[in-house]
């Protein structure tokens, strides 16, 4: 990282990025001009130079967002600009800069900022002390094990769009077998669900099949009375809000959003009577682990079971393109 604050002052002018991109060597018995020049294509990647002009010391004004359909990786060596620099620290210059963030870049100070915001879509970072960068906590890329967690919800309609998946860069066996038969059992229980079956009755399902795997749904739900269920409804997906609950997305602080969506869920358990019906949507997320053995861990993944009016069924999954890129791909 260029701790020198003045090194990201730059215009579009000033940038000096170098890219190796990483691939494979060519093969073939003969030259062929115009095979080598699709083949080179292909190999390429595209940089597009979003940046724009600033006069702010700490604004991030750097922006090259690079593409390709076929390249899976690439290594960007980054280097200081050929003229003067000055002193390499991390003191703040906020000369000419609106909205100024106490103690930025160093330390970050604790808070919620918007990230990302078009009226639809809001992202923001959370920022607290305690997640600040440690010499203790890494990524390992050798045999680490990565359980990621979003819940974004559509400003308009309310619909949550949760995704959940577990990454894995190691090579035990057991490991691997659990994170395959963890998905697969999701997509066994999708498809033993018929039209009018009660959740009660997936649940037994679910419960069958983990068990037959020698299995457990390894589950502490705050949320569900039951305290076990392997999913729960996408609130609005079967039945409109009511004016009260129009009022609170359209008007309400997050805190009562929040709170409004979670408890208009209702789980899949051992108890639950609703039925599936055309139009209803529900997450199936079973949480395994094998029995009484904690030296394997807790794997889970989130999908999505949509009926539709004609009765049509559909499974969400989403995590094929992440698998290739972390090299997963014995789940596909």
């Amino acid at each position: 990282m260029l701790k020198n604050t003045n090194a990201r002052v730059v215009k579009k002018s000033s940038i000096l990025l170098f890219a190796t991109f990483v691939t494979a060597g060519f093969g073939g018995n003969g030259y062929n001009a115009n095979a080598e020049e699709q083949t080179l294509f292909k190999k390429t990647a595209f940089a597009s130079n979003l940046s724009t002009p600033t006069s702010c010391a700490e604004e991030d004004n750097v922006n090259i967002p690079i593409s390709s359909d076929n390249l899976r990786y690439f290594i960007i060596r980054a280097t200081h600009p050929s003229y003067a620099v000055g002193t390499d620290n991390c003191k703040e210059n906020r000369d000419n800069c609106q909205e100024p963030v106490p103690g930025y870049p160093c330390p970050l100070p604790p808070s919620v900022f918007k990230l990302f915001d078009d009226g639809v879509t809001v992202v923001e970072a959370v920022r607290e002390k305690e997640w600040w960068p440690k010499k203790n906590i890494f990524m390992d890329r050798e045999s680490g094990l990565l359980f990621f967690y979003a819940s974004p919800v559509d400003k308009k309609m309310g619909i949550i769009g949760d995704f959940q998946l577990t990454i894995y860069f190691g090579k035990n066996p057991k490991i691997i077998e659990l994170l395959k038969k963890n998905l697969n059992i999701s997509k066994k229980i999708f498809s033993k669900i018929s039209p009018k079956i009660r959740f009660r009755d997936i649940t037994g399902i679910a419960s069958k099949l983990l068990k037959k795997e020698g299995l457990v749904n390894a589950i502490y739900s705050t949320s569900d009375p039951i305290n076990f269920n392997i999913g729960h409804t996408i609130p609005f997906s079967n039945e409109s809000m009511s004016d009260l609950e129009m009022k609170t997305l359209g008007k309400g602080s997050w805190d009562k959003v929040s709170e409004m969506i979670s408890k208009k869920r209702v789980f899949l358990n051992l108890k639950e009577d609703l039925r599936v019906e055309p139009e209803i949507a529900f997450t199936i997320e079973p949480r395994s682990k094998p029995k009484n053995n904690l030296s394997i861990p807790i794997v889970s993944y989130h999908t999505a079971a949509l009926f539709y009016k004609n009765g049509k069924k559909e499974l969400l999954t989403g995590f094929e393109e992440i698998f290739k890129l972390v090299g997963m791909d014995y789940m596909l």
